[in-house]
């Protein structure tokens, strides 16, 4: 039997090939995520990288939500806190960043870098703050100011 990685098995000998869990596998005792996915999934992401459920003011829509993202790909990701339980696979969305007037990835905010090493941080008011250590930036996490005329 292989170890685990989310909710498939993983073959010793060959780390791409993933399996389902076996009928009997609640009494290996594993704890399994409230979101996934698949490695391979470039479109998505590499690794999932933990964040927090959104308390602040700045973002309504956020609130009550579960902010996370993709370590390698810097893409920020949110599903609703209240539906994340043990096992059960919850849907997922993406935060669309907006900086500098358009739309970007958090790539192309940190100039470019093929890899983003995002991390979370809040502050004591729940706004939640990206963490880049490939550009060492720290940045808020917030709605663009309205534009005037627009």
């Amino acid at each position: 039997m292989g170890e685990r990685e989310g909710t498939f098995v993983v073959d010793r000998n060959d780390q791409n090939h993933l399996s389902p869990l076996p009928a009997d596998d609640e009494h290996f005792g594993y704890t399994y995520p409230a979101i996934q996915y698949r490695h391979d999934r470039r479109d998505i992401g590499y690794a999932i990288t933990g964040g927090f459920v959104y308390r602040g003011r700045a973002i309504p829509a956020l609130q009550g939500k579960y902010v996370f993202g993709d370590i390698v790909s810097g893409r920020v990701l949110f599903a609703d806190a209240s539906t994340l339980a043990n096992g059960h696979l919850s849907p997922f969305a993406e935060v669309k960043l907006h900086y500098l007037g358009r739309d970007r990835s958090l790539l192309e905010i940190i100039g470019g870098d093929p890899r983003a090493d995002l991390r979370f941080g809040m502050d004591e008011r729940g706004e939640i703050y990206l963490l880049t250590k490939r550009d060492g930036m720290i940045r808020r996490l917030s709605i663009p100011a309205p534009q005037p005329g627009g």
